[in-house]
């Protein structure tokens, strides 16, 4: 592997682990905020709604980053199995996205507006633990591809691809 490939397979590994980490680390935090303050859901879903605001700008530069990443690390040594890998990124980027600027802020709004007891409000919290939930499973995926799609670039230099090769 080149060096440079090498950096860009490093780059991409390590944007997923600061999304999947940064995924994982927020459904701690939002249960344990929950748990912590159960008496109080006020004081909860006011430091959840903190967490959320920055998880998700967070988010959003981390997927950027992956998804720039894996394209270069793509247009380095073009593959497939680097191509599956950018279309999960793809698609949980899009779920991030779809958090961030359509649910997060309506959930807001009505939190302010002191509405998080009505069915719309458990309409939008449900939806949006469906979304983060997918995003997750994405990002986990293109995690357990990474490996997968880094082989493709150094078998490619022992054997020479074939038609048939993703």
């Amino acid at each position: 592997m080149t060096t440079m490939r090498r950096l860009l397979h490093i780059g991409t590994l390590l944007a997923w682990g600061l999304w999947f980490g940064g995924l994982v680390t927020l459904f701690l935090a939002v249960t344990s905020i929950f748990r912590t303050f159960d008496q109080q859901r006020d004081i909860a879903g006011q430091a959840a709604s903190g967490i959320f605001r920055l998880f998700n700008m967070y988010c959003l530069g981390v997927c950027a980053g992956a998804l720039l990443l894996n394209f270069l690390w793509w247009l380095s040594g073009r593959s497939g199995r680097k191509l599956v890998v950018f279309a999960l990124f793809a698609l949980a980027t899009i779920a991030a996205s779809y958090v961030t600027a359509v649910l997060t802020p309506k959930m807001e709004t009505m939190r302010l507006e002191h509405q998080t007891q009505l069915p719309e409000f458990a309409r939008l919290h449900g939806m949006a633990m469906g979304v983060y939930l997918v995003e997750t499973i994405l990002v986990f995926l293109a995690g357990v591809a990474l490996p997968w799609a880094a082989r493709s670039s150094a078998d490619s230099r022992r054997h020479p691809p074939s038609a048939l090769q993703i």
